[in-house]
């Protein structure tokens, strides 16, 4: 499961039920309030979305679209839930995840803040432990730990 960010957190409202409906609308309407400045160009791309999805299905949505975004590929965004969302009705046409993840100015600008936020704190993306287990692994770890101290200086 991939790692979400705080706003998305906030706006999904993830801490309830995936097996409730989630107003779309009213979704859209708390999504386009979070960009602040930008409130009005987000509720323009967000306009016209309605009806109803359940909370799971999102965020399916959303792993998918993560897989094939423009900007940001490793932590979910609310620039992604915005992006799925803006681009609702070309998805219901084409089912075509790729199109949903194409460049979008001011949601990816979105998911660049929210991932340096995440990033900030020092958190780190799991790796499978047994990757770190061979030997190639160990040496390449060996040899940028000792380039590191040397170029690291007093």
């Amino acid at each position: 499961m991939p790692f979400v960010s705080e706003s998305l957190k906030k706006i999904l409202r993830l801490e309830r039920s995936l097996e409730e409906e989630v107003d779309l609308k009213s979704l859209c309407h708390r999504l386009a309030e979070s960009f602040g400045d930008d409130a009005d160009l987000a509720r323009a791309l967000l306009a016209g979305v309605g009806g109803k999805m359940k909370r799971g299905t999102l965020g399916l949505h959303l792993l998918e679209v993560l897989r094939v975004d423009s900007a940001v590929r490793d932590i979910q965004t609310t620039g992604h839930l915005a992006k799925f969302l803006s681009r609702l009705d070309i998805f219901r046409r084409t089912s075509d995840y790729r199109i949903v993840g194409m460049p979008n100015r001011l949601f990816d600008q979105r998911s660049q803040k929210e991932r340096a936020k995440y990033f900030e704190r020092g958190a780190s993306l799991e790796v499978e432990s047994d990757a770190f287990e061979s030997p190639e692994a160990q040496a390449m770890l060996q040899r940028e730990s000792e380039l590191f101290d040397k170029y690291a200086g007093p």
